[in-house]
């Protein structure tokens, strides 16, 4: 955590955030409503910061940070660690609130995963948080943005990488879900499990770790009653009962 965080919250200026020549009206009316939201942390800031302008992707990084969580517990991870995972994990995406990643709402090719970095470093996170934001997009063969090779990743991003595509998984299942009815219940949860359990299954190329992954199946495995759980509560559709 940053050594801010540690003290009684003062939200930063936008400029310390995002450069003055790089902001638009959209950053600024975001920033300017996280200001209302009382928050007692940079983390729940920026994140509100990131829900103001892309909810999706804010409500995206809660559900990966709760995963990280889980996750981190799982390995055996000491509490400290186990905290920076999840603040790191909910700013993964924070390099998504520049303007110059969605100029005119399209997406450019420049990487949201150093943008977010260089935003935490320049807020004075731990090392830990901003090598987890800076890499969790990076895969064993190099091909990643930061061309880091399996041994080179840091724990954190990786535990990060598999939440993520946990919940990109989970989700596009959910998706194929609601096309046929706007409710999901406990049982439409329980088999959405199931189909991401063997979408997971099928990852078995060389971008990612296979021993992690393995041991990231052993996790769902085992948290698959706490992992529906955390689905049940951010569905934002009712669940029937």
């Amino acid at each position: 955590m940053s050594k801010e965080t540690e003290q009684s919250f003062a939200p930063p200026k936008l400029d310390i955030i995002i450069p003055p020549h790089l902001q638009d009206e959209r950053l600024k009316n975001a920033f300017n409503t996280a200001l209302d939201e009382n928050d007692e942390s940079f983390p729940d800031f920026l994140w509100h910061i990131l829900n103001n302008i892309h909810t999706r992707t804010a409500q995206h990084a809660k559900r990966v940070s709760e995963v990280s969580g889980l996750f981190s517990q799982f390995l055996g991870l000491e509490e400290a660690e186990i905290e920076a995972i999840k603040i790191a994990a909910l700013l993964h995406d924070i390099g998504k609130i520049d303007p110059w990643y969605y100029p005119n709402g399209g997406k450019t090719n420049k990487n949201h995963a150093n943008i977010g970095a260089e935003i935490a470093e320049r807020l004075g996170f731990a090392e830990e948080i901003v090598a987890g934001i800076k890499y969790h997009h990076e895969r064993r063969n190099g091909t990643g943005p930061n061309h880091k090779k399996a041994g080179e990743i840091p724990l954190v991003a990786e535990i990060i990488r598999y939440a993520d595509i946990f919940d990109r998984i989970f989700s596009q299942q959910k998706n194929i879900f609601l096309r046929k009815d706007n409710n999901l219940t406990k049982h439409d949860l329980e088999e959405l499990f199931e189909k991401t359990w063997q979408k997971i299954n099928e990852l078995d190329d060389n971008k990612l770790n296979l021993q992690f992954l393995s041991r990231f199946k052993e996790f769902l495995l085992e948290k698959r009653e706490k992992l529906v759980e955390i689905y049940s509560v951010n569905n934002k559709r009712a669940i029937k009962k």
